[in-house]
Order: C-alpha cells, then sequence, then structure tokens
C-alpha cells in the first residue's frame, strides 16, 4: 500500500511539476528576445508607442505613457487585461506575443486573432 501511495505522489508531483515549468521562465526571455522593451517591429525602444515593457517578472502593454495594460505579473494573467490590449495594439509583433501568451496560458483572447 506505501509502494501505490508514493507511485500517486511521484505522478502527481510530475504533473503539477511540468505544469509550472511552462511558466518557469522569465516572460522577458519567454517572450521579448530578453528585451526590455518590445515594439510592433520587434525592436528594443521604450520611447516608441505601442510597446510591451517586459520584465523577468511579467509583461505590460504601453499604449501611451499613460495607458498601460498589466496583463501579467508573476504567475497571475489577466486575460481581460491581455485581450484588451490586443485590442489596441491591433497590428504587429506585439499582437502576436500577447496571443502566444494567452495561449500558454491556456486563455481565449479573442481580439488577438
Amino acid at each position: 500500500m506505501k509502494k501505490l501511495h508514493l507511485k500517486i505522489f511521484v505522478l502527481a508531483a510530475i504533473i503539477l511539476g511540468s505544469q509550472s515549468a511552462a511558466h518557469a521562465v522569465s516572460p522577458k526571455k519567454a517572450y521579448c528576445n530578453n528585451q526590455d522593451y518590445y515594439t510592433s517591429d520587434g525592436s528594443n525602444n521604450g520611447k516608441i508607442y505601442p510597446h510591451l515593457h517586459c520584465l523577468t517578472t511579467g509583461l505590460t502593454f504601453s499604449a501611451s505613457g499613460s495607458n498601460h495594460k498589466n496583463f501579467l505579473n508573476g504567475e497571475q494573467f489577466n486575460a481581460g487585461q491581455a485581450n484588451g490590449a490586443c485590442t489596441i495594439a491591433n497590428i504587429g509583433q506585439i499582437k502576436a506575443v500577447i496571443k502566444k501568451v494567452c495561449e500558454n496560458y491556456d486563455a481565449i483572447c479573442s481580439d488577438c486573432n
């Protein structure tokens, strides 16, 4: 009986570990080519809007200096904010990046399609 419990525990650990490993890589590395900013043409320039502000712990879409959508903060993903960012981003590589984040968090972001 102890062996069965151990097998169940190991199996559960593997399943849970594989789910969290998918999000373990820094968003900055995973989505922004390790850049601080990511613009519609993929360049690293925080003065060009719109852009993604890419951190090791999250992603924020900036349409302007005062219009921000913080859609990934640590493991907290906000599909509504991501979808809103896609609505504003409208074209370019930013929209593709946001769509990829949505897919990786099993979210439906219809405005990213």
